[in-house]
């Protein structure tokens, strides 16, 4: 911030994974067990990081006339983080290392990702979109809940 970066794509990730790693101090002091607070922090980093980089290629679509190479740039990141982390916490989840919990609450936000980085909607449609967002942002946290 105090070099006027928060609005690039490392600031915004960075804002992303901190907010997301906050859960870990808290679901240790209320007494779960280390692997609880990574079940929630991971899929919370996974959804607010690749759904904030998402957001930014319709953004770069637009912004300034638009910038086809940024746009293309940020969309392959984007791809790229989605279904490779998904791919990582599926063989986790196959080879015993987590529990089928973090692939599934993982899995709504990741797949959110990839749907507004491969198709993302008109700039005029960010509200609808944002509000999409926070359905799958509580989709996420019912699923931590509800399974943990």
């Amino acid at each position: 911030m105090a070099h006027g970066r928060e609005k690039s794509w490392y600031g915004e990730t960075a804002a992303a994974l901190a907010f997301a790693g906050a859960a870990v101090p808290v679901v240790l002091a209320a007494g779960a067990p280390a692997a609880a607070a990574w079940h929630v922090a991971i899929p919370f980093a996974l959804l607010f990081a690749t759904t904030t980089l998402a957001v930014r290629v319709v953004i770069l679509r637009v912004r300034g006339g638009g910038n086809p190479q940024a746009t293309a740039a940020t969309r392959r990141a984007v791809l790229a983080m989605s279904i490779g982390t998904l791919a990582i916490i599926v063989a986790l989840t196959a080879a015993g290392v987590v529990s089928m919990t973090m692939l599934m609450a993982a899995a709504p936000g990741l797949a959110t990702a990839i749907v507004v980085a491969a198709r993302p909607p008109a700039a005029t449609r960010l509200r609808v979109g944002g509000w999409s967002l926070v359905a799958v942002s509580t989709l996420t946290a019912a699923v931590v809940l509800l399974t943990a």
